[in-house]
């Protein structure tokens, strides 16, 4: 039975007894340690940014229109799940967390399946499994959220089928029930394909302790004779996946190899299959033990991370210790160890197989990551195995298990913060892109080489640019989007001239603008957020090279400047508007500086002082001097845009040296223009304390 009743008598001779209610609590448990402790700050990553503006612009229907090109029964799933959370960040962030947890209960179930009298191994193996650190995108909720409602599906599915193998009684209902989970599992996401293949293995295993006695032959046969069934399902899905519903990505080149180059095929195959199996199992373990990253953060996070590291350690200990005074006997942990090590190590090939069919790598970074997740069931397992094999001694391998979860819970909590730092950082952008541009023209795109985050694209960032700058369009045709040339000019080269049309299509919506009706925008982790001004900023050698290619381009009439127009980022996602610090003032002014406001810039000036961010910039901001020397020079306070000038220049190590003399020339130019002798001296002065003739 899936329940197995209270969870086998873990301390007989003591008479303390788990009741099985508490196992799936203790993992939802770990589930929320590890992955929750950063919660309130987490936000929206990578897809799930696009998907949450889909729903808010058109409603749950739409999906059946996103998905239906690659997974149209994953669309219907969102058709659900959406209107339940909407587009509540914490609420998704909660049911990432809760998915997660539910694979490790499934998992331990199916473990309970194979190894009955074994709960406490398989509850350890199932909290390794619960806590895989090859995968770091659990905080990619609203995507996520759902690829493990399937990875349970499917784990459901195996323990209902080898609880038919050996229940005979209204075995029919089960081997029902877990083709409707395994036909759930892989028709909303394929990730779990490969491990199908393990069914049969599992099927043997069981129908081999259950018939003691029988011979290897009959119970080989008895195995395929329950596995027809998985199998119809199994040769259905792949030809729908591949003749009658193709999918435009991830596609099965494996077949195609082989006609080119056997050899050559087959060779750099068994490469990838032995790099990227090192790299779920054994790399993918290795990365809580990398103590050195934890000093890279402040001195609250590294005691967050002692505190966490001590309540689970302590917590694990406790769980181990209770138990182990009336453990299984040593020779049967260690029979334990040898089948999970086995079975861990075959489903860890299984596993693989989406990846190596379809060409794709494997690697423990964002975004390829993602393919370990198939792989986690044998990692975790084949891990667990090992340590029983060859961890005879009770004590020390208690130990070794309290230090690994503890520390790979240090180790989610860490890889949460990335997560916190980037979304604060995205937050900070667009707000700044608020201020700097109150409004937008129509069909203009804002172009950019290269982006200062991990978790984003400029397709994910385009869908809250819509929702900002034309929340109450509900056309599929967007008015605005931003381009990374650095992603983009691999499929079209002429993007860098001008005149040249962009079109851009995402699932159910699709951009079609002009390169020359643009805004050139730069963003880093350093400075404040820059619109880029071809006029002076051809003279700012802070840009990558690339950026001057395409700085011609920015055309900063597309920014429209109208008090009552003036737009605000998404306040259901990126909170309400944060503290003004200096990036604020610089954004106002620039814009400010636009419409040659000077007086407004000179208010600003003054705010900027009170708050202690003039006129002692970091060397990072140093360019963002010019609006405000522009100000004073415009009107007359001399002295401030002498001093501001070679503040600018000071702090900048000479480097603005070129953009400051440029201005000053231009002021020349206008003086000579409007006949005012006091600043064509200061201008004239400026070129000479600048050293300008060099």
């Amino acid at each position: 039975m899936l329940c197995y009743n209270p969870i086998i008598n873990m301390v007989e001779q003591k008479k303390i007894h788990f009741p099985v209610w508490t196992i799936p609590i203790v993992l939802l448990g770990v589930s929320f340690l590890a992955y929750g402790s950063l919660l309130p700050y987490l936000g929206v990553y990578w897809d799930d940014l696009p998907t949450l503006w889909f729903y808010k612009q058109w409603g749950a229907g739409v999906f059946s229109e996103t998905f239906a090109s690659d997974r149209p029964f994953l669309g219907m799933l969102f058709q659900i799940t959406m209107p339940i959370l909407g587009e509540k960040v914490l609420y998704w962030q909660l049911f990432g967390i809760l998915t997660r947890g539910l694979t490790s209960v499934t998992f331990f179930y199916l473990l309970q399946q194979l190894w009955r009298n074994h709960p406490v191994e398989n509850f350890l193996a199932s909290v390794l499994f619960g806590i895989y650190p090859g995968f770091g995108q659990q905080w990619v909720a609203v995507t996520y959220s759902h690829v493990f409602l399937a990875y349970a599906a499917f784990l459901a599915s195996l323990s209902l089928m080898l609880i038919a193998a050996y229940q005979k009684e209204k075995a029919w209902l089960y081997i029902v029930i877990a083709l409707l989970f395994d036909a759930f599992s892989l028709f909303v996401a394929e990730y779990f394909i490969g491990l199908e293949l393990l069914r049969p293995f599992l099927l043997w295993f069981v129908i081999r302790r259950e018939r003691q006695g029988a011979k290897i032959v009959d119970s080989i046969r008895s195995a395929l004779r329950a596995w027809i069934p998985y199998f119809c399902l199994l040769v259905g899905f792949s030809l729908w996946r591949t003749v009658i519903h193709p999918f435009p990505r991830g596609e099965l080149t494996f077949f195609y190899n082989a006609k080119m180059n056997v050899f050559e095929m087959v060779w750099t195959l068994l490469i990838n299959i032995f790099q990227d199996v090192s790299e779920a199992s054994f790399l993918a373990w290795s990365l809580p033990l990398n103590l050195v990253k934890l000093f890279q953060f402040n001195t609250e996070l590294i005691t967050h991370s002692f505190i966490l590291f001590v309540v689970v350690g302590v917590f694990t200990w406790i769980v181990l210790y209770l138990p182990i005074q009336t453990e299984s006997s040593l020779p049967q942990n260690h029979n334990w160890g040898k089948q999970a090590t086995v079975i861990g190590g075959v489903a860890l090939l299984f596993g693989g197989i989406p990846t190596w069919i379809t060409s794709l790598r494997l690697h423990l970074t964002f975004p390829a990551d993602r393919f370990t997740l198939a792989m986690a069931f044998g990692a975790s397992l084949l891990l667990m195995g090992l340590i029983y094999l060859f961890m005879v001694n009770v004590m020390k391998r208690n130990i070794l298990l309290s230090l690994l979860i503890g520390l790979t819970c240090v180790y989610h909590y860490q890889a949460a913060d990335v997560y916190r730092i980037e979304w604060q950082a995205l937050r900070n952008l667009f707000w700044q892109l608020s201020w700097r541009v109150p409004n937008l023209q129509p069909h203009t795109s804002l172009l950019t080489y290269g982006l200062p985050f991990t978790f984003y694209t400029d397709n994910s960032l385009t869908a809250p640019l819509q929702w900002m700058y034309f929340p109450h369009d509900e056309s599929k045709k967007l008015n605005t989007a931003l381009v990374d040339y650095k992603t983009r000019l691999d499929e079209n080269a002429r993007l860098w001239e001008g005149n040249t049309p962009i079109n851009l299509p995402y699932r159910a919506v699709s951009f079609k603008g002009n390169t020359s009706q643009s805004l050139v925008i730069y963003s880093d982790d350093q400075s404040c957020l820059q619109v880029l001004d071809p006029s002076l900023d051809i003279y700012n050698p802070k840009y990558p090279a690339a950026m001057y290619r395409i700085m011609s381009l920015s055309n900063l009439d597309n920014i429209l400047d109208i008090p009552s127009q003036t737009v605000v980022p998404p306040t259901i996602l990126f909170g309400l508007e944060p503290s003004h610090s200096w990036c604020y003032y610089y954004q106002k002014a620039a814009l400010a500086r636009q419409r040659k406001d000077w007086e407004a810039i000179l208010k600003l000036s003054v705010e900027a002082q009170e708050k202690g961010y003039l006129p002692m910039l970091p060397i990072a901001h140093a360019h963002e001097y010019l609006p405000f020397i522009e100000a004073y020079a415009w009107l007359g306070y001399n002295a401030k845009a002498k001093n501001f000038s070679h503040h600018a220049l000071n702090q900048s190590y000479d480097s603005l040296r070129p953009m400051l003399c440029t201005f000053w020339r231009e002021m020349s130019l206008f003086t000579l223009r409007d006949g005012s002798s006091e600043r064509g001296d200061l201008a004239a002065q400026m070129q000479v304390e600048l050293r300008c003739s060099k």
